[in-house]
Parts: structure tokens; C-alpha cells; sequence
């Protein structure tokens, strides 16, 4: 009678083997929303953080008028800007590498025994956009900065869609401009990515057009740190633009921020998992807590008689020692000890299983901070 009455209460029965069941399948779950947490910020890190093929660090750009008449003054702003101090360089394109505007048609290429059709994306922009983004050129030059296109840059995924294995052999080739016109290639670069990770690099080609140049970009210098050059800059170029844009509002933006825009779905996600896993984590110490007031409640009696023979703090809180007291208690009794495994599970892996539930809770807790 005693043992059994010992046995229910150290907490034993099945209604204990439910509670503990319980409170680590809770742990189970906040441990899946941890990992899942962590898996999606490494993510974006390394979406936001990979080389995609062209500098996008301390560069802005913004729109020009598409509807202004006098098309020199972008030019002309162009140079006022690239004269201020804090500017490393100014360059007038189409659009920037990476964004979501973007130029397509349809472009042959004969190689004297058949013809290549294929759909190729455009970029108009003069020479100093290839040095500003940092495009790699694999072999030729930049094409001259004209007023319409003769002569055209492409990527490396262009030369291999035209059926060069070696994509510099491209060069002194000639495609099919619009009106029927050969333009001949002068230079191949490395592919770079024109929109997100997720989508795949597309046959590129860029040219000078004058006409089709309606954003503009600016290089800054390196900033000092805690210094404000980049700031009193922009302040410069907005006065510079309302010089010659008097109607129009300065509206501009980093590069980096407008790539970081294509990763939006990942963040919402990434918010939404630091949410549920902070609830997860609580709704886990609540239960966690709960089996300890419980179990505390049910020894309340046996914790008063170790108290009185001596026991220590730890001790009392320590499984296997409380186990092992139970065991010499029942053999001073009389009873005898034999190899049971049940018994052994009880007394050895259970208490390693109740202590590695315990350091659990305190790393989940941990965790956010890192």
C-alpha cells in the first residue's frame, strides 16, 4: 500500500504520462515555428545580401518628365548634378538593372543559314551607366552615346539564345533593329539579374537612345560615418531639379530599397512567423508552468518530510535523487530490487526527458533575442 500511494504521488499514473505527452508535443510546435522563423530571415538575408550582378549601394534614381517637350534639359540637369561634391557619378537610362520597368520586343538574328527570332528585353543608356552599376563586360565596349541605336551591348544569356557557346564570339555579329536595320554588337556582358531571385535571367540587350532615356541615376561618394553628405546631396539635386522641373515633384529613391521591394511576400511572411512563434513559445512556458505548480502540489507533503531529514534544495528538486530516496526507502522496508525496465525507464530516462523539457523552454525564450 505504501508503494502504490508513493508510486500515484510521484506523479506517475497515466493522467501524468498525458500531461508530459502534452506539454512536449506544445514544445514540438513552438519548435517548428523557431525553425521555420529562422529558415525565412536566413532567407531573405541572402536574397537581400547575394551579388546580382551590378553595384546597388549608395545609388538613387528617379523619374523624368515623360511628357516634357524640351528634352535637353535632363542633359543639362545631368551635368549640374554631376558637378556637386557628394556625387560620384550621373548616368541617364531607360531603367536601372534591377526593376520593374522593363522594355520588350521581338528581335531576328541570321546566321547565314537560318534565322533566330527570339524576345529580347531593352535598356537605353548612355556610357557611364556601365561604370556607375559596375556591369562586367566579358569582351568589346560600351556603344557610343547617339541619339538612336547603331550599335548594342548584350548579355551572355542573349549570346548563348543566338547559338554561341562562347558568348564573345557575339561580337561583330549584327541583329535586326526595328526598321529592318543590321545593328551590330560591340560588347558582351555578364549576365546580371534584371528583376528578383525568383525569376530566371532574360536575353538583354542595351543601346544609346536619347529618347527613350527617362530615369536617371546618381552615385554618391563614400559617406564618413554619422556624416549627412548623402543627405545634403539629395537636398542639392532637389533644388537643382526644381530649377528645371519647376511643375514637377522631386520624388527619388535607393536602388537598394527598390530591389528590397520584390522580397515584400517574404517579409509578410517573416513578421507573421515571428508572431506566431512568440505565441507558440508563451502558450508553451503557460503549460510548462502549469505541470510544475501541479507537480509541486502533489509532493507538497513528500517536500515537507525531505525538508525534515536534512534534504537540500537541490536535492529535493533533483529526479534522480528523489527517485533513488524513494528505492532505498522501499528496500529498508523489505522490499526486494530486480531488473525491471520499466522501472529502469522511469528512474534514468524520464528525468533526463522532464530536464531536456526545461532547457527547451529556456532556449525558445532565448532565442528571439538572437
Amino acid at each position: 500500500m505504501l508503494k502504490n500511494q508513493a508510486y500515484v504521488q510521484t506523479g506517475q499514473s497515466r493522467k501524468a504520462w498525458l500531461r508530459k505527452s502534452l506539454t512536449v508535443f506544445q514544445f514540438v510546435i513552438a519548435q517548428f515555428f523557431v525553425m521555420a522563423t529562422f529558415l525565412v530571415a536566413k532567407q531573405i538575408h541572402y536574397t537581400l545580401s547575394r551579388d546580382l550582378g551590378f553595384k546597388k549601394e549608395a545609388i538613387i534614381d528617379f523619374g523624368l518628365n515623360w511628357y516634357e517637350k524640351d528634352k535637353g534639359k535632363k542633359f543639362v540637369l545631368a551635368d549640374q548634378i554631376r558637378s556637386l561634391p557628394e556625387v560620384s557619378m550621373v548616368s541617364t537610362a531607360s531603367a536601372s538593372p534591377s526593376s520593374n520597368n522593363m522594355n520588350t520586343t521581338t528581335l531576328k538574328y541570321k546566321d547565314g543559314k537560318k534565322e533566330i527570332e527570339s524576345e529580347v528585353q531593352l535598356k537605353f543608356c548612355d556610357s557611364n551607366y556601365y561604370k556607375l552599376f559596375g556591369l562586367k563586360f566579358l569582351g568589346g565596349r560600351a556603344p557610343q552615346f547617339t541619339d538612336t541605336v547603331m550599335e548594342v551591348v548584350i548579355n551572355e544569356t542573349y549570346a548563348h539564345t543566338l547559338g554561341f557557346k562562347n558568348s564573345t564570339d557575339a561580337i561583330g555579329k549584327s541583329v535586326e533593329w526595328w526598321n529592318h536595320r543590321p545593328v551590330p554588337i560591340v560588347g558582351v556582358v555578364a549576365d546580371f539579374h534584371q528583376r528578383s531571385l525568383h525569376e530566371p535571367i532574360k536575353p538583354l540587350l542595351l543601346g544609346s537612345d536619347k529618347g527613350n532615356m527617362y530615369s536617371m541615376h546618381v552615385g554618391f561618394k563614400p559617406q564618413t560615418p554619422g556624416g549627412s553628405e548623402w543627405k545634403n546631396g539629395i537636398a542639392k539635386i532637389e533644388k537643382l531639379w526644381k530649377v528645371q522641373f519647376p511643375n514637377d515633384d522631386f520624388d527619388y529613391e535607393f536602388l537598394d530599397a527598390t530591389i528590397a521591394k520584390f522580397y515584400q511576400g517574404e517579409q509578410h511572411i517573416s513578421s507573421l512567423l515571428k508572431w506566431s512563434t512568440g505565441l507558440a513559445i508563451f502558450i508553451s512556458c503557460l503549460g510548462l508552468l502549469g505541470l510544475v505548480m501541479y507537480t509541486t502540489h502533489l509532493r507538497t507533503k513528500e517536500i515537507g518530510v525531505r525538508k525534515v531529514l536534512g534534504a537540500s534544495v537541490a536535492q529535493i528538486f533533483n529526479p534522480q535523487y528523489r527517485r533513488a530516496s524513494l528505492d532505498s526507502r522501499f528496500d529498508s522496508s523489505g522490499g526486494s530490487r530486480t531488473f525491471d525496465p520499466p522501472a529502469l525507464y522511469k528512474s534514468h530516462i524520464l528525468p533526463f526527458s522532464e530536464s531536456f523539457v526545461v532547457f527547451q523552454s529556456v532556449c525558445y525564450i532565448a532565442a528571439p533575442w538572437y
